[in-house]
C-alpha cells in the first residue's frame, strides 16, 4: 500500500455508505462501479473490481444483437409456443 487515506463517513439508516468525493475519484469508482467487500472481523475493505466477461458471454450478446437486427428487419422467424419450446431444448436457438 503507497497511499493511505482515512476519511469518517456514518451509515445511513439503510445501511448505505458515502465513499467521500475524493476517493472515488482517486479510485476510479463511479455510478454503477461493482464494489467487492472484505471482512476480517471488525475491519471491512471495499475495493473497486471490474467485472470479466468471458467468451461465452461475448457469444450470447453477439446472438442477441444479430436477433435483434433481424426483428427490425422483418426477419425474424415466429414459433408457436410448442415449437420455441423444442428448439430451445435442442440448442437452435
Amino acid at each position: 500500500m503507497e497511499n493511505v487515506e482515512i476519511e469518517i463517513t456514518k451509515v445511513g439508516e439503510r445501511g448505505q455508505i458515502v465513499i467521500p468525493k475524493n476517493i472515488r475519484i482517486d479510485t476510479g469508482m463511479r455510478v454503477g462501479s461493482v464494489i467487492e467487500i472484505i471482512r476480517a472481523d471488525d475491519l471491512v475493505l471495499l475495493k473497486r473490481i471490474e467485472p470479466q466477461i468471458d467468451k461465452k458471454d461475448i457469444k450470447v450478446l453477439e446472438k442477441i444483437t444479430k436477433a435483434w437486427k433481424e426483428i427490425d428487419e422483418g426477419k425474424s422467424k415466429r414459433y408457436t409456443e410448442e415449437e420455441f419450446k423444442k428448439k430451445l431444448l435442442a440448442g437452435k436457438l
